[in-house]
């Protein structure tokens, strides 16, 4: 089935109209606001409906990694350039993955200014990349994936797992243009999570201690020493080594503490 996206007027519309529409997002369904004319394809581009109807919606992030592979190999045809679209997403989040969304985002027991707020979040994609990669129910789970599948060392389902085993791991790393836009700096930083969570785990450097976890330590270390344009100056494995080094003396330092 070819992945859809609504027409711009339309997104635009549904956004002006929150409030207007909120019992809509609570508890009811858009089929009737948004018939076929209001909706395009992207041809050449497939999704499997099914597999997008198993996202989990329990709250709290810890079926994130299951949701991003299950979100990113559904629609694996899906480009960059047509993942920075709002209108894709808006169409999954009010069409084919409303339910997920509603249960993953929406409380009936927040107050209904909370409860805009998280819809013109979550619903749509707006505010840049974070819109994306982090804000949008069903978008940020397709670029967590995208983001993963550059590491070629592991398995897709085993990357996710290291990579969004904690939520603020994650988003000290995808929100750090250092750390996340170089295919090749991201497989460093990789090959150090995958160690202290497989090989050798190390539950402390995931953990948050009063804003002051091993891996932030360890990130910002790594931002100290160099921008995207040194780190892509360097190879691959000298950049493994040096973020090795870096872990493992964030490690030592918070042991001695």
């Amino acid at each position: 089935m070819e992945i859809g996206l609504l027409k711009r007027g339309v997104v635009q519309s549904l956004y002006d109209g929150i409030e207007k529409n909120l019992d809509r997002y609570v508890e009811g369904d858009f089929e009737d606001l948004l018939p076929d004319e209001h909706r395009r394809t992207i041809r050449g581009t497939n999704f499997e409906l099914a597999d997008l109807s198993n996202l989990n919606p329990e709250v709290g992030g810890e079926h994130d990694a299951e949701n991003s592979f299950i979100a990113f190999t559904a629609l694996k045809d899906l480009s960059p350039y047509q993942a920075r679209d709002e209108r894709v997403w808006a169409y999954f989040t009010h069409l084919p993955c409303l339910e997920y969304s509603r249960k993953r985002w929406l409380s009936k027991s927040r107050t209904k200014e909370r409860t805009l707020q998280d819809i013109r979040s979550h619903f749509f994609a707006r505010g840049g990349h974070r819109g994306f990669e982090r804000n949008n129910a069903v978008a940020c789970l397709w670029w967590w994936g995208f983001v993963a599948s550059r590491y070629e060392r592991a398995s897709l389902e085993e990357t996710l797992e290291a990579f969004l085993h904690q939520t603020d791991v994650r988003s000290s790393i995808i929100e750090r243009p250092t750390t996340s836009r170089s295919a090749k700096v991201f497989s460093a930083i990789m090959d150090a999570l995958m160690k202290r969570k497989f090989a050798n785990p190390n539950p402390q450097f995931f953990a948050r201690r009063g804003n002051k976890g091993i891996y932030r330590e360890w990130l910002k270390e790594i931002n100290r020493h160099g921008g995207i344009k040194l780190f892509d100056s360097r190879n691959e494995n000298d950049l493994t080594a040096l973020f090795e080094e870096l872990a493992v003396s964030a490690e030592r330092n918070a042991a001695a503490q």
